[in-house]
């Protein structure tokens, strides 16, 4: 079907009161050639998938990048699917725009667990920056540096998923 076909099928599966029946039509959504309707399937299931999508919500990660990894890394850090940390960790390493970066960051501030935890907690040293290139100033060793108004963004975002990366455990 067409794109307008397709998008206004994910929006009456996300608005007509079809409860968790409608969660694995949602699913093959993130399988849509166009980035909104599968960015937008991945957000809604972020909100209200479980468990049982872990394996589609990561098969999904491997074919996206910007928003829609950004939705999927949610959902799979949301629902606390193990198998996907690997996949996560891997990602912050890569490279990232800014959205994708942070939606990266809280994702692993919702898993919990000290590889996790390790993990936030080196991407907040104080000397070397770990934004997209595009947010850093070069420093004189060559290292990128965050900017004042980069690094306040950044602990913003993710103040209100501190407690549970402290706590929370990875679901197998």
């Amino acid at each position: 079907p067409a794109h307008l076909v397709r998008d206004w099928a994910r929006d009456r599966l996300e608005r007509l009161p079809f409860g968790a029946a409608a969660l694995p039509l949602l699913a093959r959504l993130l399988d849509d050639p166009d980035e909104t309707i599968a960015s937008l399937a991945a957000a809604h299931l972020r909100e209200r998938g479980d468990a049982s999508l872990g394996p589609i919500l990561l098969d999904a990660l491997r074919e996206w990048r910007g928003n829609t990894a950004g939705h999927l890394m949610l959902a799979l850090g949301q629902i606390r699917y193990a198998p996907a940390l690997p996949v996560i960790l891997k990602r912050l390493a890569g490279e990232q725009n800014l959205e994708e970066y942070l939606s990266n960051l809280r994702a692993l501030a919702q898993f919990g667990g000290e590889e996790a935890r390790a993990a936030l907690l080196a991407q907040f040293d104080p000397v070397v920056c770990h934004l997209p290139p595009a947010h850093c100033a070069e420093g004189a060793t060559g290292n990128r540096r965050a900017s004042g108004k980069d690094t306040k963004s950044l602990l913003h975002s993710l103040r209100a998923f501190v407690p549970s990366w402290l706590t929370a455990k990875a679901v197998t």
